[in-house]
C-alpha cells in the first residue's frame, strides 16, 4: 500500500522497498507495486552487486535514465523489471544508518530532476521510522505466538501489546511489586477513643510533612508542574470532610485503621463510578493518600526495590515513584492508569520508557523474566528470542548514538541556504521543560503552553500560584532569550472538569481561548497580572492570544493588558514593556 502510494505520488511506473538483512548480508525485496508480488522475500542480493546495492552502499541517491547500461545493472528476470528503463533509488537511513532502499522505475528513459530526488528523499525519511518499526513487529509476529496463561511457562517468548505511555525502549529483567490490595485492618478498637484519635492526628501530621518533602523532591529533580500533582494529596489530607468521616469512624469504637481504610474505600467507589478519565485519577490520588497514612500506623504496603530492572506493578502511584531511586528503574509495566495517570506524567518527565497492558496479560510477566518494552507502540516482550532481544540492544544503542550525535549541531547557529538567520526555539508545557533548554540548545521558549498547568489542577490558581511558576520559569531562562506566553487556551475538547465547558460540535473553533476568557474576564486578568509580576523588568517576554478571529478581539485583549498593567504598577511594581 505504501509503495502503491508513493508511485501514485511521484508518477512511476513502479516502486518498491529493498531492506539489508544483516544476518544474512543480502538486500530482501520486501514490498512492490509494478515488479511481480510473487518475488517478494525471493530476491536477494548483497550490497556489492546491482544498483540497489550501490544505493546502500553510497547512503546516497543514485538515479540512471536507462539502467541496463549501467555497469552496476543486475538483471533479476523474474520480477519483470525488464520493461523499465530508468531507475532512482534512495536509502532509507534510521539513525545516521542506511538499513535499506526506496526505489522507482518507469518504462520510458527519464532523468529525474533535483527537485524529485529531493521529494523522494523526503518520502523516503518520513517513511524509515514506520519502516523499521513494521519490521520489527513482523520478526516479532513470526518469532511468538500468543500463549494462553496455562501454556505461559518459563522460557516461553511471550509477546503482549497494550498501551503507550512513556516513549522510549528498555531492556531488563522484570521486578514484581506487589503493592498490595491491602488487607482489611481489624476494626473493633481495644483501646479509647481518645488514644485512636491521638493516633490518627499523628499519622495526619506526619503524612502531610512527607507530602510537602515530596513536592519539595519532585520539585528539584524534575520541576514545579510535576509537583503540583502533590497538592491534590494535600487538598485531600487537609479536607474536613473527608477528616470527619474518619473521626465518626473512631468515635464510634473503631480502630484507626480501619476507619482510614474504610473511609478511602469508600470514596474509591465513588470515583469507580466516574467515567471521566480526569476525575477518576483522582482516586489513584485519594489511595495514594490512604496508603500512605496507613503506612506510618504500621501497615506495609509497598517493598521500595533496591534492583535494577523493569518495574511490574498493577498500579503505581505518584508517592511510589517519587520515592524510588529511577537510576535503577529502566522501564515500568502497568496494569491502571494509562497514559492519562500522574505516575505515566511523571515517567515521561524522568524519561522512563512505559507501557500500560491489560491485567490479565500482566500477570503472565513473573519476578526475573527477561523483558523488552517499546514505549512508542506499548509493546513488552517476555523471553524475547535472541534476534529480537538484539534488535532492542541495537535501538537502545542506536538511540544512545543520536541523541550523541544530534549534540554536535546543537551550538550552531540556524541558517537558510541563503543566509538567512532563522531562530530555533522551545515549545514547552511542564515547569522541568526549561531545565532542557541548554541541553538541546534552544534559543528561548518560542511557545509556553500555559493551559497545562491549569489542567493539572482541581481549580482555578490564584494570582501568587501563577506568579511563582512562571517566576520560575523565567529565573531558569537567560534574559537575553526570549520567552513567548499563551494565555489559557482551553476548549471542550481539552479542559479541565472545574472549567465547566459544555460540548460543543466542533470544539476547536467554538467557545474557547480568548472568545471564552474574553466573556470571563476574571480569569484573564489574573493570569496577565501573574504574568506582569512575574516578568518585572526582564526585557525578553511577549505575550501571545490564542485563537483571535477578528480585530475587535485583539483590541479587547489589548485594552485588558494595559488596564492590569496599570493596576500592576499602581501597587508599585516596576515593569518592563511587554510585546503583544
Amino acid at each position: 500500500r505504501t509503495v502503491s502510494m508513493i508511485a501514485k505520488r511521484i508518477q512511476v511506473d513502479a516502486c518498491s522497498i529493498y531492506i539489508y538483512d544483516t544476518d544474512l548480508g543480502v538486500l530482501i525485496l520486501k514490498a512492490t507495486h509494478g515488479l511481480d508480488p510473487s518475488t517478494i522475500e525471493s530476491v536477494h542480493m548483497p550490497p556489492s552487486e546491482g544498483l540497489v546495492g550501490l544505493v546502500l552502499e553510497r547512503s546516497a541517491p543514485v538515479q540512471e535514465s536507462q539502467m541496463q547500461e549501467h555497469p552496476r545493472f543486475k538483471a533479476f528476470p523474474q520480477t519483470k523489471e525488464d520493461s523499465f528503463s530508468s531507475f532512482l533509488g534512495v536509502p532509507l537511513i534510521e539513525h545516521r544508518k542506511s538499513f535499506g532502499v526506496l526505489v522507482v522505475h518507469t518504462t520510458e528513459p527519464r532523468i529525474f530532476s533535483p527537485e524529485e530526488v529531493l521529494i523522494l528523499s523526503s518520502i523516503a525519511a518520513q517513511i524509515s521510522s514506520l519502516v523499521s518499526k513494521a519490521l520489527l513487529l513482523k520478526q516479532l509476529d513470526t518469532a511468538t505466538q500468543e500463549p494462553t496463561v496455562a501454556e505461559k511457562r518459563k522460557g516461553t517468548t511471550l509477546r503482549l501489546s497494550g498501551q503507550a505511555v512513556a516513549y522510549g525502549v528498555a531492556v531488563g529483567k522484570a521486578i514484581r511489586l506487589q503493592q498490595s490490595e491491602l488487607e482489611e485492618p481489624q476494626q473493633s478498637s481495644t483501646r479509647s477513643a481518645e488514644i485512636e484519635m491521638s493516633d490518627f492526628q499523628s499519622a495526619m501530621d506526619h503524612t502531610i510533612s512527607d507530602t510537602l518533602d515530596l513536592i519539595e523532591k519532585v520539585s528539584d529533580r524534575v520541576g514545579t508542574e510535576e509537583a503540583s500533582i502533590f497538592h491534590a494529596h494535600l487538598m485531600f489530607l487537609e479536607d474536613q470532610h473527608f477528616q470527619s468521616k474518619i473521626k465518626t469512624k473512631i468515635e464510634s469504637g473503631n480502630t484507626v485503621s480501619w476507619s482510614i481504610y474504610q473511609t478511602v474505600h469508600e470514596y474509591l467507589g465513588a470515583f469507580e463510578e466516574i467515567k471521566d478519565p480526569y476525575l477518576s485519577e483522582k482516586g489513584s490520588d485519594l489511595k495514594d493518600v490512604g496508603y500512605r497514612l496507613l503506612h506510618y500506623l504500621g501497615h506495609e504496603v509497598l517493598s521500595v526495590t533496591k534492583k535494577t530492572g523493569i518495574l511490574i506493578m498493577r498500579q503505581l502511584l505518584p508517592g511510589d515513584i517519587a520515592r524510588m531511586d529511577t537510576t535503577r528503574i529502566k522501564g515500568i509495566i502497568l496494569s491502571t492508569g494509562g497514559i492519562v495517570s500522574h505516575a505515566a506524567i511523571l515517567a515521561r518527565s524522568l524519561g522512563i520508557p512505559a507501557v500500560c497492558l491489560e491485567d490479565h496479560d500482566l500477570e503472565l510477566i513473573k519476578d526475573g523474566d527477561p523483558l523488552v518494552i517499546d514505549g512508542d507502540s506499548g509493546l513488552a516482550v517476555a523471553y524475547p528470542e535472541k534476534e529480537v532481544l538484539a534488535e532492542f540492544k541495537h535501538l537502545l544503542v542506536e538511540q544512545q548514538h543520536y541523541f550523541k550525535h544530534l549534540e554536535e549541531f546543537r551550538d550552531i547557529l540556524c541558517k537558510t541556504s541563503d543566509g538567512t538567520r532563522i531562530k530555533l526555539m522551545a515549545n514547552i508545557a511542564l515547569g522541568s521543560d526549561q531545565i532542557q533548554l541548554p541541553r538541546y540548545g534552544a534559543e528561548g521558549v518560542g511557545l509556553f503552553r500555559t493551559e497545562i498547568y491549569f489542567l493539572s489542577l482541581d481549580r482555578y490558581p490564584d494570582i501568587s500560584e501563577q506568579t511563582q511558576v512562571y517566576r520560575e520559569l523565567l529565573d531558569n531562562v537567560a534574559e537575553d532569550k526570549p520567552v513567548i506566553f499563551r494565555t489559557l487556551d482551553v476548549g471542550a475538547d481539552k479542559a479541565a472538569p472545574y472549567m465547566g465547558f459544555q460540548d460543543e460540535d466542533n470544539p476547536f473553533l467554538g467557545y474557547r481561548a480568548v472568545r471564552r476568557q474574553l466573556k470571563q474576564k476574571s480569569i484573564l486578568k489574573d493570569q496577565l497580572k501573574a504574568l506582569l509580576l512575574a516578568t518585572g523588568t526582564r526585557p525578553n517576554v511577549r505575550l501571545l492570544f490564542p485563537m483571535i478571529t477578528n480585530v475587535k478581539e485583539i483590541r479587547q485583549a489589548r485594552e485588558l493588558f494595559e488596564e492590569c498593567r496599570i493596576e500592576v504598577e499602581a501597587s508599585g511594581e516596576a515593569l518592563a514593556k511587554i510585546e503583544v
